[in-house]
């Protein structure tokens, strides 16, 4: 009699194919779509109206005053430059909430999406174990938060330099610290 064995598949194979599927399941969803790009659309739209606005409203001298106090780093930058420059770093903090924010959505709803659609006890009894579930789950929602906000990065980068601040645009290397409001 010959004894047949079930050889599982390789790990990276079933993570592969759980990632594939969350992405297929979540690209189906324009709710989750939506809910995904909305925060880095807020983000984008907010920081390049600032921009825009301070490049159109110069700074009274007062505001130009209390921004040389606050940042002396700015002190050599023209009046203009130095407030969109200064906007332009306070809004590249925000950029930091989008990996938080899109893959929190993304896992949430792949969660409650299993457990409403009824495939969580199927997909627990196949070979994938616990920890390779969670891991691919978490890749999956992972992947696109880091794709959104490196897009939205870019787009603000050129529209903030488009908009002719070298400041502001110079904001995005850590070696210029020039217009950092941190640096001291």
């Amino acid at each position: 009699m010959t004894a047949v064995l079930a050889v599982s598949p390789a790990r990276p194979t079933l993570v592969r194919a759980v990632c594939v599927r969350e992405w297929r399941e979540a690209l189906g969803n324009k709710l989750l779509v939506g809910m995904t790009l909305l925060p880095p659309v807020v983000i984008l739209v907010a920081g390049i109206a600032a921009v825009a606005a301070a490049a159109v409203n110069p700074p009274s001298d007062r505001d130009v005053q209390a921004l040389y106090a606050a940042a002396p780093a700015v002190a050599g930058l023209d009046p203009k430059e130095a407030v969109q420059g200064f906007i332009a770093t306070y809004f590249l903090i925000l950029f930091m909430l989008i990996p938080t924010v899109v893959p929190l959505t993304m896992a949430i709803y792949s969660v409650i999406g299993e457990k409403a659609s009824r495939t969580l006890e199927p997909l627990l009894a196949t070979p994938v174990g616990v920890g390779d579930l969670l891991f691919a789950k978490s890749l999956a929602s992972t992947v696109p938060s880091v794709i959104v906000t490196w897009s939205a990065y870019a787009i603000y980068l050129a529209t903030v330099i488009s908009i002719g601040s070298r400041a502001a645009g110079s904001s995005r290397s850590s070696s210029s610290s020039r217009c950092s409001p941190f640096s001291r």
